[in-house]
């Protein structure tokens, strides 16, 4: 059982940190972009017609693949009241446990709504048409799936951490199986 969290642990920190690289690069690249093709146009008076289109996806990218290391990293907004009352571990693990089905309920709910646009997009060109739409509406479906499955990974190691401590492990204990040392 410490074997599969501390697999699960590895797992969930891999995907998160590669989903930050991509993500951040997405936003940098399309924040980049913003600042060079509108110096390119207001002060040499040139650009590209495509610039606009690209850096829209860029960015919707970045933003929808980001929801799902945020929500991952417990990052959601929330209101902490009840949670702050709570002082009981076990107790503070099932609100983490709500929370995060909750995120995985919206997240399915966008994925399948994602997907419905991003097949109903077939054949249709964007307004610059340089790009199809499919392009654009690609990153909800990736995102919200991304999200899913970091929401799932999160649920299994949440349900793990409260088996643990029914079974009298403390908070110290179980950090110390989630960094592997053990």
């Amino acid at each position: 059982m410490e074997k599969s969290y501390q697999s699960l642990n590895k797992v969930h920190k891999m995907t998160r940190r590669i989903l930050e690289i991509v993500s951040a690069a997405g936003v940098i690249t399309g924040t980049v972009l913003v600042v060079v093709f509108t110096i390119m146009r207001y002060f040499f008076g040139m650009g590209f017609g495509w610039s606009e289109e690209f850096i829209r996806i860029i960015m919707l990218l970045g933003c929808f693949w980001m929801c799902g290391v945020v929500t991952a990293d417990g990052g959601m907004v929330n209101l902490s009241i009840l949670y702050d009352k709570v002082t009981d571990p076990i107790k503070k693990r099932i609100l983490n446990l709500i929370a995060m089905i909750t995120c995985l309920w919206i997240g399915i709910s966008m994925f399948r709504w994602g997907m419905i646009v991003y097949i109903g997009a077939k054949g249709q060109m964007s307004m610059s048409t340089y790009f199809p739409k499919r392009f654009q509406f690609f990153s909800i479906p990736t995102g919200m799936a991304l999200l899913v499955a970091a929401m799932v990974v999160k649920i299994i190691l949440i349900c793990m951490e409260i088996k643990w401590l029914k079974e009298g492990k403390t908070e110290e204990e179980i950090a110390e199986i989630g960094k592997g040392d053990k």
